[in-house]
């Protein structure tokens, strides 16, 4: 993210979820995170694409893309999140 992005989050997932801005599922926009309650509390963060998809790392299969209306996503998902950058505007990859 920093590298692409140019912004610095915070490693775990619960951390990142408090420095951002919540979001309900339909005001995401490609570039923002989404989280999901995986163990306790915010324990599994992705970054959002695009028409319900986002990527994020699995610890069986690597990085990976996956879809919210899965079912097993669908159940875990806790919310959204924008980072908050100067303007607190979208990060969108072009």
């Amino acid at each position: 993210v920093h590298n692409v992005y140019g912004v610095v989050l915070p490693r775990r997932s619960r951390d990142q979820y408090v420095e951002c801005t919540k979001l309900e599922k339909a005001e995401l926009q490609q570039g923002d995170l989404v989280f999901f309650k995986t163990g306790r509390g915010v324990s599994h963060v992705g970054m959002y694409l695009i028409n319900g998809y986002f990527t994020h790392a699995s610890t069986s299969i690597g990085v990976t893309i996956s879809n919210l209306s899965e079912t097993y996503w669908s159940k875990k998902f806790i919310g959204g999140g924008r980072i908050n950058t100067p303007g607190n505007m979208p990060v969108v990859v072009e």
